[in-house]
């Protein structure tokens, strides 16, 4: 037997998992094959695989989701707000209708701008609970297969207890052991 068949026979179904996620990030496909084609024919090499790609598809939605939204109120927000800033700046009247609808705009979309910030932040922190508490990487959320890298919890602000509770609900269906 060669070498580094025995050694990738070693691995447990996480360790191997982990392994092919993190040579798929640095698009080591050669990696990734070994991983796979030397893997014990147990019936559970695939399950962990399966439940971190389970994993990083939940985080990969929802944040694509909250993404969206968040950069479509931020950019109408934006929008308003330049062309109130424009317009003070031109010399228009400040009892200009548009004036004052582009201002409503800019002021009534702040808090949910900041709201769906708040969401974006629950979707990562509910993230780097999951993979402590299965004691995955986070840089197993990175790379050629998450929309937006994990980032680290010191870059968090507010979070949004209620998205908070549904991305948790959806990661506790995840689990990488049967």
């Amino acid at each position: 037997m060669h070498i580094s068949k025995k050694c990738y026979q070693g691995l447990t179904p996480k360790q191997r998992a982990i392994a092919a996620y993190h040579a798929l990030n640095r698009e080591d496909h050669a990696e990734v094959d070994r991983l796979i084609k030397n893997a014990p024919k147990d019936g559970k090499q695939g399950q962990a695989i399966l439940a971190i790609g389970q994993a990083r598809d939940v985080y990969n939605l929802m944040l694509a989701k909250k993404t969206k939204d968040f950069l479509v109120a931020y950019g109408e927000s934006k929008e308003a707000k330049s062309f109130c800033d424009g317009w003070i700046a031109a010399g228009g009247a400040l009892d200009n209708k548009a004036y004052h609808e582009k201002r409503a705009i800019s002021k009534s979309l702040i808090p949910i701008v900041e709201q769906l910030a708040s969401e974006i932040t629950a979707v990562h922190q509910a993230t780097r609970e999951w993979c402590q508490n299965n004691e995955i990487p986070v840089e197993t959320f990175s790379g050629l297969c998450c929309f937006v890298p994990l980032r680290p919890a010191d870059m968090d602000s507010d979070v949004d207890s209620e998205m908070l509770n549904i991305v948790r609900d959806l990661y506790d269906g995840i689990t990488l052991s049967w």
